[in-house]
């Protein structure tokens, strides 16, 4: 999914470098090596970035949908028959 891959991309080339660069502690870097989880904010950015990102595909798609529908729809009321319409007949 795009969230998924926003999420790998932005821990794996943006926030593990930055991390084990401005790690305080010997001990913080060993126990992300152990564990593989980012502390506190850097985890959060991580999961930011997969949201926006997913988000934005989310728009594309509605935008597509909306164009698409708006150029493929081209009756007018006066060319609809409510009578062959289901649950329009009177």
């Amino acid at each position: 999914t795009v969230f998924g891959t926003a999420s790998r991309n932005e821990a794996v080339h943006h926030q593990v470098p930055a991390f084990l660069a401005t790690s305080p502690t010997e001990e913080m870097k060993q126990a992300f090596l152990h564990t593989h989880l980012l502390p506190g904010l850097f985890g959060q950015s991580v999961l930011a970035r997969g949201i926006s990102a997913a988000f934005e595909v989310g728009v594309v798609f509605a935008l597509v949908a909306l164009t698409v529908t708006l150029l493929a729809i081209k009756a007018g009321k006066s060319e609809i028959d409510p009578s062959q319409v289901p649950g329009l007949a009177a």
